[in-house]
C-alpha cells in the first residue's frame, strides 16, 4: 500500500524531550518497511496545535491536496493525537 506519513509537534519543548519529528519519521518509516508498505510523502507540520483542523495546517492541506495524485492509500501518523484531537477530524482525513 501507498502511504503517506504525517508528522507533528506542537511545541519546542514536546520536539526535545517527546517524541522529535525525526524521531516519529523513524518510527513510520520502520512501520512501513515491516509491513511492506510504499511511503510516497513525508508531511511535517512543526509548530502547529492538534486543535487546528488538519485541512488547515500547512502540510495537512497540502498531504489533502496531493494524496490522489500520489495514490495514497493509508495516512499514517506516530498517535492519533498528531492527525487530530477529535475522531470526527481524524475520520475526515482518512
Amino acid at each position: 500500500m501507498k502511504a503517506a506519513l504525517y508528522i507533528r509537534v506542537s511545541t519546542d519543548d514536546q520536539a526535545e524531550h517527546g517524541h522529535s519529528m525525526e524521531a516519529q519519521e523513524a518510527r513510520l518509516r520502520e512501520f512501513c518497511e515491516h509491513h511492506e508498505h510504499e511511503v510516497v510523502g513525508v508531511y511535517a507540520d512543526g509548530g502547529v496545535s492538534g486543535t487546528v483542523p488538519f485541512a488547515e495546517r500547512p502540510e495537512g492541506g497540502r498531504l489533502l491536496a496531493e494524496r490522489v495524485r500520489l495514490g495514497t492509500q493509508l495516512v499514517l501518523g506516530l498517535k492519533t493525537d498528531r492527525i487530530g484531537r477529535s475522531l470526527f477530524e481524524i475520520l475526515r482525513v482518512h
